[in-house]
C-alpha cells in the first residue's frame, strides 16, 4: 500500500512540477522579450536625450566662449581709444546678449570699479551702471528700444559688493587671458554660471574684465520640453544644482541639488548620491514619492563637471509594458492552476486504478488461501479415511479367525463404530461442499464427551496394537460428562 500510494503522489508531484516548468516558460517567452525590449528602447531614449544635453551644452560653452573672446577683444579695441569712457562699451554689450539667446546678462567691470551691465529677465531687458567708481550702488535703467535706449527706474537700483570681492573677478583675474567657466551670482544676486575674461589692452596693461551669464536652465527645459520626464544639471562633488527642467533656481543661492525645494530633484539626488558625488555614469530604478523612475546619470563636460540626470516616470513610459505583465501573469498562475487540477484528477483516477487492483490482490489472496485450506482439508480427509478403513480391515482379519464368543461381539460394535466414525468423517466432507456453497448447518447434539473419548480410542485400538503401541485416556477430574456441540 505504501508504494503503490508513494507512486501516486510522486506522479501528482511531478505533473505540477511540469505544470508549473511550463507556465515558467510561458511567462519567460510572454514576458522577457518584451521586457529586454522596452529597457532597450528606454535605453535608447535616455542616451539620445543625454547625448543632446551634452551636445546642447558643448554648443553653447563653445559658443559662449567665442563670444565672450570676441566681446572682450571688441572693449579692449573701443577703451584703448577712450579708456575713462564706458559709455562705448554699451553697444557691444548690447549686441553680444541680444545675439545670443542662451545669455540671461552680460557686463564689463573696469578695473576702477566701474561697471556697465544688461541683464534679460523673460522678455525684458534692464540694464545696471556703476555711475561712479567707488560707489557700491548700481543704477537701474529700463532698455526700451533695440538700440539700447535706456531711462532710469531707481526703484531697481541695486548694492552690490566691492570690486575685490566679486569672485567671478578675481577668477577672472587670477587667469589672465583664459575664459573660464564657473558658477557665481549675477548682478542681481541671482545663481547664474559665468563665462568670463580679462579685457586687456595692446600693451597687455589690465583695462576690467567682461562676463556672460549662461542661461543653462534654457537646455534642460528645452530637452524635456516635449516629453513627461524631467531633466537637471549638476555641477562639482555637492552636486550643485545648475539648472532644473522643473523649475528655475530661484533660492537666490547656490544649493545642492539634494536640498532642493523640488521634491523630486531632491529625492531622486538623495538615491543618486554616490554616483551624483562621484561623476559615475549610472542607470537604474529608483523611487521618489512613491512613484517609479528610470534614472539616467551622464557626466557631460569635463572642463565645467557638469552632470546631467533624466527622470523617466515608469507608470508613463512603461503602461503598456504593466499591463502586459499583469496579462501574462494572470495566464502563468491560470496555467498553474490548471495543471494543479490535472494534477488532482491523475492522482485520484490513479488512486482509483490502485484501489481497484488492491481489491483483486485481496479477493486473489483470499482464493489462494481457500485453495490451500480446502487442499489441507482433502488432504487431512484422506488419512482420516484411511484410519478407519484400516481399522476395518483389522477387525475382518480377527473376525475371519475368531468362531463366536465376547472377543467376536466386541469386534463387532468396533467395526459399528468404525463405520459411524467414517460417516461422520463423509457429514464432513458434505458439510464442506455445503459451506463452499453458502448453504453451512451447525447442528447441537448432546452427547458424553468421556465416552466419545473412549469410543475413539478403542477406534484405533486394533491399528495401535500391531505395532504395540499403547494408549490410555486421563479425564480431569474437573471435567463434566455431559457437553452440547457439532459432533
Amino acid at each position: 500500500m505504501g508504494k503503490k500510494l508513494g507512486r501516486v503522489l510522486a506522479c501528482a508531484a511531478a505533473t505540477s512540477v511540469f505544470g508549473a516548468f511550463l507556465s515558467l516558460l510561458v511567462y519567460s517567452a510572454a514576458w522577457s522579450p518584451s521586457l529586454r525590449a522596452q529597457l532597450s528602447l528606454v535605453d535608447s531614449f535616455e542616451t539620445e536625450v543625454l547625448q543632446n544635453i551634452q551636445r546642447e551644452l558643448r554648443r553653447t560653452f563653445d559658443d559662449s566662449r567665442v563670444a565672450v573672446a570676441g566681446c572682450a577683444l571688441a572693449l579692449a579695441a573701443t577703451l584703448e581709444v577712450a579708456p575713462e569712457k564706458l559709455e562705448g562699451v554699451r553697444p557691444v554689450l548690447w549686441g553680444t546678449l541680444r545675439g545670443n539667446d542662451r545669455f540671461s546678462s552680460a557686463g564689463f567691470q573696469a578695473e576702477s570699479n566701474a561697471s556697465v551691465s544688461f541683464v534679460r529677465t523673460g522678455g525684458n531687458y534692464s540694464e545696471y551702471r556703476r555711475m561712479t567708481p567707488g560707489s557700491p550702488t548700481l543704477t537701474a535703467f529700463l532698455v526700451r528700444d533695440d538700440r539700447a535706449a535706456a531711462v532710469a527706474d531707481p526703484a531697481s537700483d541695486v548694492t552690490v559688493p566691492p570690486l575685490k570681492n566679486r569672485a567671478w573677478y578675481v577668477e577672472a583675474v587670477a587667469q589672465r587671458g583664459t575664459v573660464i567657466i564657473s558658477h557665481y551670482f549675477s548682478v542681481l544676486g541671482a545663481p547664474v554660471v559665468t563665462i568670463s575674461t580679462t579685457v586687456t589692452d595692446s600693451s597687455s596693461v589690465l583695462l576690467g574684465a567682461v562676463n556672460v551669464g549662461l542661461s543653462v536652465s534654457s537646455i534642460a527645459r528645452k530637452s524635456a520640453a516635449t516629453g513627461d520626464y524631467a531633466v537637471y544639471v549638476v555641477s562639482g562633488a555637492n552636486a550643485t544644482l545648475i539648472s532644473s527642467s522643473r523649475s528655475q533656481n530661484a533660492t537666490g543661492e547656490w544649493t545642492s541639488a539634494r536640498d532642493s525645494p523640488d521634491p523630486l530633484v531632491s529625492g531622486s539626488a538623495r538615491r543618486l548620491q554616490k554616483e551624483l558625488d562621484g561623476g559615475s555614469d549610472h542607470r537604474g530604478l529608483i523611487t521618489v514619492d512613491g512613484r517609479r523612475y528610470v534614472a539616467g546619470v551622464q557626466r557631460l563636460d569635463a572642463d565645467f563637471d557638469v552632470t546631467a540626470v533624466v527622470l523617466l516616470p515608469w507608470d508613463r513610459f512603461f503602461s503598456r509594458l504593466e499591463r502586459s505583465k499583469r496579462l501574462t501573469t494572470g495566464t502563468s498562475i491560470a496555467s498553474i492552476a490548471l495543471c494543479v487540477v490535472v494534477a488532482v484528477i491523475i492522482g485520484a483516477c490513479f488512486f482509483r486504478i490502485w484501489s481497484r487492483e488492491r481489491s483483486r490482490l485481496a479477493e486473489a489472496q483470499h482464493d489462494a488461501s481457500m485453495h490451500r485450506k480446502k487442499q489441507q482439508l482433502l488432504a487431512s480427509l484422506s488419512h482420516e479415511l484411511r484410519t478407519p478403513m484400516a481399522v476395518v480391515m483389522g477387525l475382518l482379519e480377527e473376525m475371519q479367525a475368531d468362531s463366536g464368543g465376547e472377543a467376536f461381539e466386541e469386534n463387532l460394535a468396533l467395526l459399528r463404530k468404525t463405520a459411524e466414525d467414517m460417516l461422520h468423517l463423509l457429514d464432513g466432507i458434505l458439510m464442506l461442499a455445503k459451506n463452499e456453497a453458502g448453504k453451512s448447518n451447525v447442528e447441537a447434539q448432546d452427547f458424553k464427551l468421556r465416552a466419545e473419548l473412549e469410543r475413539a480410542l478403542a477406534g484405533i485400538g486394533p491399528l495401535v496394537s500391531q505395532k504395540e503401541v499403547r494408549t490410555w485416556l486421563r479425564y480431569g477430574d474437573g471435567l463434566t460428562e455431559d457437553v452440547i456441540g457439532d459432533r
